[in-house]
């Protein structure tokens, strides 16, 4: 499995910040200086040819504002012109400034002032008359109209070699802009008397006829005065209050016929009168009948004998009279509901008449008013059409423009172009913005191998350190070359350490690279040198059979397959040569010498990842691979695919060292080796 052994450095490590960032940019800037400083000096020099090149030109300017004043109606209301300036309005006046028309009326002006411009032709070439779309073409090319920032105001320019032409034509632009402008504001104001004279024509007409239409209303149908109405709604007033009377009349009446049939009731069943419901105040006579019959009841029932008899028989009589005089009663009281009725009848009748009459005057008033007020809406049009005639008749005595010239050009001393001076700046700069983009656009599709942050990206493993690019020197002594080649490596010490820290447990140590590297056998052998001259016993293998880099680089036979001390603590030794064609007995040669030594560590130089190196760390068993990357020389997607296709390598990668790069510029990238640097 793979070996996570990192460093504080590793386990600490956060996101760059503002200054690594700039480092890394002004890095990326060094490296394509030789772009930019050839992007400026090509930008600076095709400048200056051109600006030498062409002919000097004058712009002339004037200035147009658009008037934003609100004029009044004949209501007093403000309203806005039709040229009101806002954004839009001045948006559409520039387009009429520079449209075909307007170019064509100042094409006219210069011909008539004899001021057209003699057409510019190269030598050799035949003059032809310039057509008028070429005029207006040439005319559209040099003329620039644009609004002065939110202004009202539009500053017409153009550009000519001829300062007084420049001039003269800026001004006619203008000029014809405001004549074009108020022809339009007359024409405008004469199509609008012409419609308001047809209008209010067609209006008297039409009041002529709504007054007629009221008069023979009036006549047709007799419509009364205003107040009849109001004198037909009192009458019904007062015939529904006869009504209403009238029915309270027959209820008392009624009330009164059924008292009576009750009383008339008692007196035929025989059985004593009592109290009669007829006997009021109205009725005396009824009144005093029943006195008189209450005081015989009374002495009858005191008489005996003979008196009694007599008493009943006055009881009898004025019974008699009670009842004639309750039946006459009854047929007052008929004949009065009778009379009701027929008055009643009559006041209904004659209420509904008067409905009738209401109902119809009422409509014709309506109608009237629907007349009268069609009458007077239509003089009142015809008032705001006259109104609006006299403004109209007004405005075209003296028009008044919307837009008005604030500024005229006039013939410019100096001429328009860039000096020669600020063409090359300008095209320098481009140059150099150029050279930028470029550079920007190389080092993202440049994806080599340069950082830390690179290493870590695409091997996802811990980053070790890095070596500075000093090559180890052949000696005849390896003790001697040793000593040599460990002195001034300063800077390599903490990487050495870090190695070595990674190294812990069991196990053989396979150090490869994606391609065959002398940088690879001198790590290897300063990593053994490193270890041994810390009290460890180190067995170095030379296991790229191909190349067999570790034994020339120190001078060793080829035939050095017997174990060689280098120095105390510290061997070399390679595989037989017999298995050097063979990959499957090469692998199994350098598994027994794994097998057979004692060592503390074992360090296996090579092969490369190009190489069947699976087949190697099966066989021998190998614990941990360390990856030399050579400085700015390995994509870092070729890598990332190399060890997609070597998975035993990268489940044991332990980690990576950077290696073949100056130790100036190892100091600028590597945080490491600047931290060594400065302490030493």
């Amino acid at each position: 499995m793979r070996q996570d052994n990192l460093s504080a450095f590793d386990r600490d490590w956060t996101p760059p910040e503002f200054s690594t960032l700039l480092r890394r940019a002004t890095r990326a800037l060094m490296r394509n200086l030789w772009l930019l400083v050839l992007s400026m000096v090509a930008f600076a020099a095709l400048g200056a040819f051109w600006a030498s090149s062409q002919p000097q030109v004058y712009t002339a300017s004037s200035a147009i504002m658009i008037d934003p004043r609100l004029t009044s109606t004949s209501s007093g209301s403000p309203t806005p012109t039709i040229f009101q300036a806002d954004a839009l309005i001045v948006d559409s006046e520039i387009e009429v400034l520079t449209s075909d028309r307007l170019l064509r009326r100042v094409l006219t002006r210069l011909e008539n002032q004899q001021m057209m411009p003699e057409p510019q032709t190269d030598e050799g070439e035949d003059t032809e008359a310039p057509t008028t779309e070429d005029w207006i073409a040439w005319l559209e090319r040099q003329l620039l109209v644009e609004r002065v920032g939110n202004t009202f105001v539009i500053s017409v320019s153009f550009t000519a070699t001829d300062p007084q032409l420049a001039a003269t034509i800026a001004n006619l632009v203008s000029d014809e802009y405001l004549v074009s402008q108020q022809a339009d504001t007359r024409g405008r104001v004469e199509d609008a008397t012409r419609f308001l004279t047809t209008e209010i024509d067609r209006l008297a007409k039409q009041s002529s006829q709504a007054e007629a239409a009221v008069q023979q209303f009036l006549v047709e149908h007799d419509v009364p005065r205003d107040g009849t109405l109001g004198l037909v709604g009192l009458e019904i007033t007062s015939i529904e209050e006869e009504i209403v009377r009238v029915q309270s009349d027959m209820r008392e009446s009624r009330t009164r016929l059924d008292q009576i049939d009750v009383d008339l009731q008692r007196l035929e069943s025989g059985n004593g009168v009592g109290e009669l419901l007829s006997v009021d105040s109205g009725t005396p006579t009824l009144a005093r009948l029943f006195e008189q019959l209450k005081n015989e009841q009374a002495q009858g029932q005191v008489l005996r004998g003979d008196g009694v008899g007599s008493a009943q028989v006055v009881v009898d009589r004025l019974t008699d009279q009670l009842r004639e005089e309750l039946q006459q009663l009854r047929s007052a009281r008929q004949s009065e509901i009778e009379v009701a009725s027929a008055s009643l009848a009559a006041l209904e009748e004659q209420h509904d008449q008067l409905q009738q009459d209401a109902s119809r005057i009422a409509a014709e008033q309506i109608e009237l008013g629907n007349l009268q007020r069609t009458a007077e809406s239509i003089e009142s049009q015809q008032r705001r059409m006259l109104d609006q005639l006299q403004q109209s008749q007004s405005q075209d005595l003296f028009i008044v423009g919307a837009a008005r010239i604030i500024d005229d050009a006039v013939a410019p001393s100096e001429p328009s172009n860039l000096s020669l001076f600020r063409s090359t700046v300008v095209a320098a700069i481009a140059g150099l913005f150029l050279a930028v983009a470029i550079a920007f656009f190389r080092e993202q599709a440049d994806d080599r191998i340069r950082t830390p942050e690179d290493v870590r990206d695409s091997l996802h493993a811990a980053y070790l350190g890095s070596l500075p690019n000093q090559r180890i020197k052949p000696s005849s002594s390896p003790a001697k070359k040793a000593a040599k080649q460990t002195a001034g490596r300063q800077m390599s010490v903490d990487t050495l350490r870090r190695t070595a820290v990674s190294l812990s447990g069991q196990g053989p140590t396979l150090i490869s690279s994606p391609d065959d590297q002398r940088s690879r056998a001198d790590f290897s052998y300063l990593l053994g040198r490193f270890l041994a001259d810390h009290g460890a016993n180190v067995l170095l293998i030379d296991g790229d059979a191909r190349s067999r880099m570790l034994t020339r680089l120190l001078d060793l036979a080829p035939q050095s397959h017997q174990p060689v001390t280098l120095s105390e603590g510290l061997s070399i030794v390679a595989a037989p040569p017999d298995a050097a064609l063979n990959p499957s007995a090469h692998s199994q040669a350098i598994r027994d010498i794994v097998g057979q030594t004692a060592a503390d560590y074992v360090l296996i130089d090579g092969p490369a990842l190009t190489d069947p190196v699976e087949e190697l760390i099966q066989a021998a068993d190998i614990s941990r691979v360390l990856l030399t990357l050579p400085f700015g020389q390995q994509s870092r997607s070729n890598l990332s695919q190399l060890l997609e296709q070597r998975p035993m390598v990268t489940d044991r990668l332990a980690g990576a060292i950077m290696t073949d790069a100056s130790a100036r510029r190892l100091r600028r990238i590597d945080p490491i080796t600047r931290h060594t640097h400065k302490t030493s």
